[in-house]
């Protein structure tokens, strides 16, 4: 282990990626297995004349108990042959009852009578064969929908899809943006400066009961999750360059994408490593098993020797130490940096209680705060800080998209419902961006067992959406990249020790105007580095040039740029 917050001197090699020609090859072996997983079009049409024609009668069990069971179960409803007597899923403890059916775990599964299991999500299938295998269920009494092979004809037969193929061949594109969520690194409106909308394409490779994406300078296409269709769009406009914002579960798509495609430019905005993940939060929130994290790094190493340009929110000394066996261009992004917020109003040392703090990002199901380290559990801490110090905060949950998720994350409704501090749903950015404009102070202290990679050399979203607001930020000092540079900036305050008296003491005795001074110092260095950012993203696409592309090298061989860290 290495001095910078325990982080391992080859990360690589901690997860288990010591051999470098090994890994590219184990990357490369593995598209035909991405390919079964993910070939088919996640259709709900076809999924509903699929149950209907193709699925045996018997007394079943569904594999998964979240919003695609809901509209499984809706279609299985119109199958008298079929009788589901419960649900299975990987935290059934804390669920107990979902869509009025008993939830178990795949151990208290196999031991109950039925017919047959059927698998219930479009990203998982292999993640929940392996869990219900290694519970005891034979693999012959497990059913999937899409890597069913009689499902993948009927999805690939749609005719639809063959027009809209046949329409795109005669489209000219050149640059098609691959997109997995509706969070990224870099915004709509700073690629459309490099990217003409009128020649581009967004294809969406996200589930379906993800929140939409908004509707912006580029049109869509939904893939629906199919690889297939993504290899067959990019057969037909052979576009000069593809962009790919993808999330952690789907990291293998740059990679997959080079593979298949070895002469046309890849760029790769990586928003989180499973590299850099601890194992058991991989598991834990996005549900992965040892297989597809194995497989994901793999990925994420690949991407690193063969990409065009690889960017993602970490930088650092520490991080150097990652790049140092990843060749490919890489280019450090601070997301969510807008335009500066000079004219905002300037809170004053006695600004109301009300408006002391603010939380604003990402917070977990309640159900997964339990044992989950990767940041997230600090509410009891920022009660403790408001209580002692007579201070108010308020918290904006980016993963409460408005009422109809509210059963979701009630437990902190009912928490948050009174006392100092107050809990908010998710608001627009530009909306949220005009209400920290009223708080002294953005949260970002964090209580965790362990030492992470990530926070040695992440960027938050919180931390850079704090600043565009012309906050100060409130750090806790395992986030180490991003306390050097409030540290060098004298933006914010950094806590070495996480605890209620250390903090309300430093808001006491630290002089606020000096802090808002060097906020706006800092986020201007963040909006001048993403400027330059942006510039390298259109020379690599390089759409100024004759269409023809130059032969490519080898991944392992290919030549390295510099990598800028900040």
């Amino acid at each position: 282990m290495h001095e910078d917050h325990g982080v391992p001197e080859d990360v690589w090699s901690a997860r288990g990626l010591v051999d470098d020609r090994a890994a590219l090859a184990a990357a490369t072996a593995q598209l035909p297995a991405l390919l079964r997983a993910y070939g088919a079009a996640r259709d709900r049409a076809t999924v509903a004349r699929f149950c209907r024609d193709q699925l045996p009668d018997g007394r079943i069990l569904v594999s998964g108990a979240g919003t695609h069971t809901a509209f499984l179960l809706d279609q299985l409803a119109h199958r008298p042959g079929i009788k589901v007597i419960g649900l299975i899923d990987r935290i059934a403890a804390r669920v107990g009852a979902r869509h009025g059916l008993p939830v178990v775990t795949a151990a208290e599964a196999a031991r109950r009578s039925f017919d047959y299991v059927l698998l219930s999500h479009t990203s998982y299938e292999g993640e929940m064969r392996r869990a219900l295998k290694a519970a005891g269920i034979e693999p012959a009494c497990i059913r999937a929908i899409y890597g069913d092979p009689v499902y993948g004809r009927m999805a690939a037969a749609a005719p639809d899809w063959q027009r809209r193929l046949e329409v795109l061949a005669e489209t000219p594109v050149d640059v098609l943006i691959v997109t997995c969520d509706t969070g990224s690194l870099v915004s709509d409106r700073a690629l459309a400066s490099v990217f003409p909308p009128e020649r581009t394409l967004r294809l969406y490779f996200g589930r379906d009961d993800a929140a939409p994406v908004q509707a912006g300078p580029f049109p869509v296409l939904d893939l629906q999750e199919s690889l297939a269709r993504l290899f067959a769009v990019v057969a037909a406009v052979r576009p000069r360059a593809i962009y790919v914002q993808s999330i952690v579960y789907k990291n293998f798509l740059g990679s997959a994408l080079r593979i298949n495609f070895p002469d046309l430019t890849v760029i790769q905005e990586l928003y989180d490593y499973a590299a850099t993940w601890a194992d058991q939060d991989l598991v834990q929130l996005f549900g992965l098993d040892a297989v597809s994290i194995r497989s994901l790094r793999l990925a994420e190493f690949h991407a690193g020797h063969s990409a065009d340009l690889v960017l993602s929110k970490r930088g650092g000394p520490a991080w150097q130490r990652v790049l140092a066996r990843c060749p490919a261009p890489y280019q450090l992004v601070y997301p969510l940096i807008e335009a500066p917020p000079e004219t905002a109003p300037v809170p004053s040392q006695a600004a109301a209680a009300a408006d002391d703090l603010i939380y604003a990002g990402f917070l977990p199901d309640p159900r997964f705060l339990h044992g989950f380290d990767n940041g997230y559990r600090f509410l009891a801490l920022l009660e403790q800080v408001c209580g002692d110090g007579g201070l108010g905060a308020e918290i904006f949950n980016s993963a409460h998209h408005g009422p109809a998720t509210d059963p979701t994350f009630q437990a902190y409704l009912d928490r948050f419902a009174c006392g100092p501090v107050r809990y908010r749903r998710r608001l627009a950015y530009d909306d949220l961006l005009a209400e920290m404009g009223r708080f002294r102070f953005g949260w970002l202290c964090d209580v965790g067992a362990e030492r992470l990679i990530d926070h040695a050399v992440g960027i938050a979203n919180r931390w850079t959406g704090y600043l565009s607001a012309g906050l100060p930020v409130l750090l806790s000092d395992n986030w180490l990249f991003m306390a050097d540079l409030l540290r060098r900036f004298g933006a914010g305050i950094v806590i070495d020790r996480p605890e209620a008296g250390a903090i309300v003491r430093a808001l006491a005795e630290t002089p606020y105007p000096p802090l808002r001074d060097g906020a706006l110092r800092l986020h201007r260095h963040l909006l001048d580095h993403n400027r330059h950012v942006i510039a390298r993203i259109g020379a690599v696409a390089d759409l100024d040039h004759d269409r023809a592309s130059p032969g490519r090298s080898p991944p392992a061989v290919r030549a390295r740029s510099a990598p800028v860290c900040a």
